[in-house]
Protein backbone atom coordinates (compact mmCIF):
# COMPACT_ATOMS: atom_id res chain seq x y z
CA UNK A 1 0.00 0.00 0.00
CA UNK A 2 1.34 3.42 -0.86
CA UNK A 3 0.46 6.58 1.00
CA UNK A 4 1.52 10.12 0.14
CA UNK A 5 1.92 12.86 2.72
CA UNK A 6 0.74 15.74 0.58
CA UNK A 7 2.27 19.13 -0.13
CA UNK A 8 -0.79 20.70 1.45
CA UNK A 9 0.87 20.30 4.84
CA UNK A 10 4.40 21.09 3.63
CA UNK A 11 5.56 17.62 4.62
CA UNK A 12 5.36 15.86 1.26
CA UNK A 13 6.79 12.35 1.08
CA UNK A 14 6.49 10.24 -2.03
CA UNK A 15 8.04 7.07 -0.64
CA UNK A 16 5.92 6.51 2.47
CA UNK A 17 4.72 2.91 2.65
CA UNK A 18 2.56 1.08 5.16
CA UNK A 19 1.79 -2.61 5.54
CA UNK A 20 -0.46 -4.70 7.70
CA UNK A 21 0.94 -8.16 8.45
CA UNK A 22 -2.12 -10.30 9.15
CA UNK A 23 -0.12 -13.36 10.26
CA UNK A 24 1.52 -11.40 13.12
CA UNK A 25 -1.20 -8.73 13.59
CA UNK A 26 1.41 -5.99 13.15
CA UNK A 27 1.24 -2.68 11.29
CA UNK A 28 4.35 -1.00 9.86
CA UNK A 29 4.55 2.59 8.67
CA UNK A 30 7.74 3.51 6.77
CA UNK A 31 8.67 7.15 6.12
CA UNK A 32 11.09 5.91 3.44
CA UNK A 33 11.61 2.61 1.67
CA UNK A 34 13.66 0.44 3.99
CA UNK A 35 16.45 -1.28 2.08
CA UNK A 36 19.46 -3.12 3.62
CA UNK A 37 21.48 -0.80 5.82
CA UNK A 38 18.85 1.94 6.11
CA UNK A 39 17.57 0.76 9.51
CA UNK A 40 20.42 0.78 12.00
CA UNK A 41 18.65 0.13 15.30
CA UNK A 42 15.22 0.02 16.98
CA UNK A 43 13.79 1.21 20.28
CA UNK A 44 10.46 0.66 22.04
CA UNK A 45 8.38 3.80 22.48
CA UNK A 46 5.67 1.84 24.33
CA UNK A 47 4.84 -1.83 24.83
CA UNK A 48 3.09 -1.84 21.45
CA UNK A 49 5.14 0.67 19.39
CA UNK A 50 8.63 0.00 18.04
CA UNK A 51 10.55 2.83 16.34
CA UNK A 52 13.35 2.15 13.82
CA UNK A 53 16.20 4.59 13.20
CA UNK A 54 19.02 5.33 10.79
CA UNK A 55 22.67 5.40 11.88
CA UNK A 56 22.27 9.15 12.54
CA UNK A 57 19.17 8.76 14.76
CA UNK A 58 16.48 9.70 12.23
CA UNK A 59 13.15 7.87 12.40
CA UNK A 60 12.64 5.42 9.52
CA UNK A 61 9.54 3.57 10.66
CA UNK A 62 7.05 2.76 13.37
CA UNK A 63 5.75 -0.73 13.99
CA UNK A 64 2.62 -1.34 16.01
CA UNK A 65 2.12 -4.80 17.47
CA UNK A 66 -1.19 -6.49 18.28
CA UNK A 67 -3.01 -4.05 16.01
CA UNK A 68 -6.40 -5.66 16.52
CA UNK A 69 -6.14 -4.66 20.20
CA UNK A 70 -3.83 -1.63 19.98
CA UNK A 71 -5.56 0.54 17.38
CA UNK A 72 -9.00 2.07 17.43
CA UNK A 73 -9.52 0.97 13.82
CA UNK A 74 -9.96 -2.37 12.07
CA UNK A 75 -7.76 -3.64 9.25
CA UNK A 76 -10.43 -5.25 7.07
CA UNK A 77 -10.87 -4.15 3.47
CA UNK A 78 -14.21 -2.43 4.04
CA UNK A 79 -15.36 1.07 4.93
CA UNK A 80 -17.93 -0.30 7.40
CA UNK A 81 -17.59 -0.10 11.18
CA UNK A 82 -16.83 -3.57 12.59
CA UNK A 83 -17.14 -4.37 16.30
CA UNK A 84 -17.34 -0.65 17.05
CA UNK A 85 -14.12 0.09 15.15
CA UNK A 86 -13.82 2.41 12.15
CA UNK A 87 -11.73 1.28 9.15
CA UNK A 88 -8.05 2.21 8.88
CA UNK A 89 -7.90 5.69 7.36
CA UNK A 90 -4.47 7.28 7.59
CA UNK A 91 -4.82 10.99 8.15
CA UNK A 92 -1.93 13.25 8.92
CA UNK A 93 -1.62 16.82 10.00
CA UNK A 94 1.65 18.70 9.96
CA UNK A 95 1.79 21.86 12.04
CA UNK A 96 4.61 23.82 10.46
CA UNK A 97 4.67 26.54 13.14
CA UNK A 98 5.34 23.99 15.91
CA UNK A 99 6.99 21.30 13.70
CA UNK A 100 4.60 18.56 14.89
CA UNK A 101 3.45 15.72 12.66
CA UNK A 102 0.34 13.85 13.81
CA UNK A 103 -0.61 10.58 12.16
CA UNK A 104 -4.18 9.46 12.86
CA UNK A 105 -5.31 5.93 12.07
CA UNK A 106 -8.98 6.81 11.62
CA UNK A 107 -10.88 9.93 10.73
CA UNK A 108 -9.52 12.21 13.45
CA UNK A 109 -12.47 14.64 13.33
CA UNK A 110 -14.89 11.92 14.40
CA UNK A 111 -12.63 10.86 17.26
CA UNK A 112 -11.98 14.10 19.09
CA UNK A 113 -14.72 13.42 21.64
CA UNK A 114 -13.43 9.90 22.46
CA UNK A 115 -9.91 10.85 23.58
CA UNK A 116 -9.16 10.26 27.25
CA UNK A 117 -6.51 12.99 27.23
CA UNK A 118 -4.62 15.01 24.68
CA UNK A 119 -1.43 12.94 24.49
CA UNK A 120 0.79 10.69 26.58
CA UNK A 121 4.59 10.72 26.58
CA UNK A 122 6.39 7.58 25.47
CA UNK A 123 9.79 6.17 26.39
CA UNK A 124 11.22 8.07 23.40
CA UNK A 125 11.74 11.82 23.47
CA UNK A 126 9.63 13.75 20.94
CA UNK A 127 7.10 10.95 20.39
CA UNK A 128 3.71 10.94 22.09
CA UNK A 129 0.59 8.82 21.67
CA UNK A 130 -3.06 9.82 21.82
CA UNK A 131 -5.36 7.07 23.06
CA UNK A 132 -9.12 6.74 23.29
CA UNK A 133 -11.02 6.08 26.52
CA UNK A 134 -10.36 2.32 26.08
CA UNK A 135 -6.58 2.79 25.80
CA UNK A 136 -6.38 2.14 22.04
CA UNK A 137 -4.02 4.21 19.88
CA UNK A 138 -5.75 6.97 17.93
CA UNK A 139 -2.75 9.06 16.89
CA UNK A 140 1.05 9.18 17.09
CA UNK A 141 2.67 12.61 17.43
CA UNK A 142 6.19 13.41 16.27
CA UNK A 143 7.65 16.60 17.73
CA UNK A 144 10.58 18.25 15.88
CA UNK A 145 9.39 16.22 12.88
CA UNK A 146 11.56 17.85 10.22
CA UNK A 147 14.67 17.12 12.28
CA UNK A 148 13.69 13.71 13.72
CA UNK A 149 12.16 11.97 10.69
CA UNK A 150 14.47 10.68 7.99
CA UNK A 151 14.57 12.54 4.69
CA UNK A 152 14.40 10.67 1.37
CA UNK A 153 17.60 8.77 0.56
CA UNK A 154 19.20 8.65 -2.88
CA UNK A 155 19.93 5.34 -4.58
CA UNK A 156 23.65 6.09 -4.27
CA UNK A 157 23.29 6.52 -0.49
CA UNK A 158 21.24 3.29 -0.31
CA UNK A 159 24.04 1.38 -2.05
CA UNK A 160 26.61 2.82 0.33
CA UNK A 161 24.50 1.86 3.37
CA UNK A 162 23.94 -1.65 1.99
CA UNK A 163 27.69 -2.09 1.53
CA UNK A 164 28.40 -0.93 5.10
CA UNK A 165 25.72 -3.33 6.36
CA UNK A 166 27.26 -6.20 4.42
CA UNK A 167 30.75 -5.41 5.76
CA UNK A 168 29.45 -5.24 9.34
CA UNK A 169 27.66 -8.59 8.88
CA UNK A 170 30.89 -10.18 7.60
CA UNK A 171 32.82 -8.77 10.57
CA UNK A 172 30.16 -10.11 12.94
CA UNK A 173 30.37 -13.56 11.30
CA UNK A 174 34.16 -13.57 11.75
CA UNK A 175 33.89 -12.67 15.43
CA UNK A 176 31.18 -15.25 15.95
CA UNK A 177 33.34 -17.92 14.29
CA UNK A 178 36.32 -16.95 16.49
CA UNK A 179 34.20 -17.26 19.65
CA UNK A 180 32.84 -20.68 18.66
CA UNK A 181 36.30 -21.89 17.62
CA UNK A 182 37.73 -20.76 20.97
CA UNK A 183 35.26 -22.95 22.91
CA UNK A 184 35.50 -26.06 20.74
Amino acid sequence: MLFLLTLQYNFARSDVVFNYYEDTDNFAFYFIRATPGVIYYCDNATDDILVSYTHDDKIVSIDISRVSRSLQCHMFDTKKTIDGKLPLTLNHIYYEDSDILKIYFTNYILLMSTLQNNSVKTDIEDIEVERDNMGRIVCILFYNAKNKIVKPISEEERKKLAKICEEEAEEFDKKQYEIVKKYL
